[in-house]
């Protein structure tokens, strides 16, 4: 069974190629949800618009953020998973930042 990913951007979706095991879907939570299982949904970068309740009734394993942290995720992400960060009330949805990512790239920045 193939893992759904759902990202906000053809850039993005572009990026990423082609998956073992993973399908791509575009959705960057401005509409409803393409698919009611999204395995993991990768927020937009800049959230703006951007409403979180639209993750509500879409079965998801983690949620995946652009910056480095995750505080204006906490107590708004209402799908229900059990995950490593409780950022929602039990059952919770996991959530990891970019932060290593960010880190990363300024490193390589340095390095290169």
């Amino acid at each position: 069974m193939d893992l759904v990913v759902s990202v906000p951007d053809e850039a993005l979706a572009s990026a990423l190629g082609e998956l073992d095991d993973a399908r791509v879907v575009l959705w960057d939570l401005r509409g409803p949800a393409p698919e009611a299982t999204i395995d993991l949904v990768v927020l937009p970068y800049t959230m703006g618009t951007v409403d979180l309740a639209r993750l509500e009734g879409v079965a998801t394993r983690l949620v995946q953020t652009q910056t480095l942290g995750y505080d204006n995720l906490v107590g708004r992400v209402p799908a229900p998973v059990d995950g490593p960060v409780q950022i929602s009330p039990p059952p919770a949805v996991a959530a990891v930042s970019a932060e290593g990512v960010q880190l990363s790239a300024a490193v390589r920045a340095i390095v290169d």
